[in-house]
């Protein structure tokens, strides 16, 4: 199942994939901004989801902000889909 998540006071995430009533993957879609958001780090830390992702648009780099915390750019996140 797929939906967002936003909070009362504004901080959201565009993608949550939740499997069994659990969210098991977060995404934050940006289209040039390669500085991690904090709204992604929020509700990483809160959901504990296996894997929080912001995709960057035009960036080809793939860095590990955390565990399960990743920055990648659209083109890499989108090879490791099925």
């Amino acid at each position: 199942m797929g939906l967002y998540l936003r909070t009362k006071d504004g901080r959201e995430v565009d993608f949550a994939v939740a499997d069994r009533n659990r969210v098991v993957l977060l995404v934050e879609a940006k289209s040039t901004d390669e500085s991690l958001t904090p709204h992604l780090s929020y509700f990483h830390e809160r959901v504990r989801p296996e894997l929080a992702i912001q995709v960057v648009n035009g960036s080809s780099r793939a860095i590990q902000e955390g565990k399960g915390l990743w920055l990648m750019g659209a083109d890499r996140f989108l090879s490791l889909l099925p």
